[in-house]
């Protein structure tokens, strides 16, 4: 899979993510990534996981088959899906999951 952590915002294009043993994308506290064009499918977690303080988007991209949610984010995540977007098959639902998750300071 593909982490992105500190403090950093990256880009995802044109990507297969896929068969990782935890989620397809990781997001550490504070990170930052767009997703374009890409699929990310088959992980042993969520699609896209995203820890506390960080923010995505998420733009034509097939997120699918995931055995937790397409995507499981903190809920001070910002998260931005843009149109394109395919969600479907994910063992916990085709949905951005929220869960109670704060960085701790």
């Amino acid at each position: 899979g593909v982490l992105v952590a500190g403090r950093s915002v990256s880009s995802l294009e044109s990507c297969e993510i896929t068969d990782c043993g935890g989620s397809g994308v990781l997001l550490a506290y504070n990170a930052g990534v767009h997703v374009e064009h890409c699929s990310i499918k088959n992980n042993q977690w969520s699609g896209i996981g995203a820890f506390a303080g960080s923010s995505l988007s998420i733009q034509d991209t097939c997120i699918e088959n995931n055995a937790l949610f397409a995507v499981g984010a903190a809920v001070d995540v910002t998260c931005n899906l843009s149109s394109g977007n395919t969600f479907q098959g994910n063992g916990r639902g085709d949905s951005v999951h929220r869960y109670l998750a704060y960085e701790h300071s």
